[in-house]
């Protein structure tokens, strides 16, 4: 059995061993963030031909909005120019669009932005009509960027410096998608936490 003390102490520590190579953190706001260097905007097959704009730079990169595909624009132009870049994020038929398939989107924002120079992101889902709605298409993503942003460095000797990066989702009901933020957050805890336990050496936890 656990010793309960060791459980403890593994809670207690599990936020400074859970690091994060980049570290995400998430808000979600009703107002554009102006100071948002990176704009992820989901995309479904049928916006793409109904925006021109979007259209022509897809066809140019064979670009399709299929579920989970990306496609990164570099110094976009009007009325992107804001952004040093855009990463258009494809989330497929939006009708099938499940909870699941939302945090897959999200973790391969996740995977896609880390590493690179972004420091605040805007992402942009007020496009998409998911039947599950926009506060958990929102949350979900959230859950994806979490799950995707974990590793376990505890033991690492050469453990790098985090980098911060801000993600804040744009969303006509703040209040909803803040609430449940909170929810899925917490779930997104608990998985961490279990994935600390299943990495930690036996002999630290017995």
């Amino acid at each position: 059995m656990f010793r309960l003390s060791a459980i403890a102490a593994i809670l207690a520590a599990s936020c400074s061993f859970t690091a994060l190579a980049d570290q995400f953190n998430i808000k979600a706001s009703s107002s554009i963030a102006t100071a948002a260097d990176t704009l992820v905007l989901l995309v479904s097959p049928d916006q793409l031909t109904a925006n021109p704009q979007l259209e022509a730079i897809s066809k140019q990169e064979n670009f399709t909005a299929a579920h989970g595909k990306t496609l990164s624009w570099l110094a976009p132009s009007a009325p992107y120019s804001q952004y040093q870049r855009v990463l258009l994020l494809g989330t497929g038929d939006t009708a099938k669009l499940t909870s699941y398939q939302a945090s897959l989107l999200g973790a391969t924002a996740a995977r896609t932005l880390k590493g690179s120079s972004a420091s605040s992101i805007q992402l942009d889902a007020s496009l998409i009509q998911a039947p599950i709605g926009q506060a958990e298409l929102l949350a979900q993503i959230s859950h994806g960027v979490d799950l995707a942003s974990y590793t376990f460095s505890r033991y690492h000797s050469d453990k790098k410096p985090q980098k911060v990066l801000n993600l804040h989702l744009l969303t006509a009901e703040q209040q909803a998608t803040e609430q449940r933020l909170a929810q899925i957050s917490a779930l997104s805890e608990g998985v961490a936490l279990a994935r600390d336990l299943t990495n930690e050496p036996g002999n630290g936890i017995y």
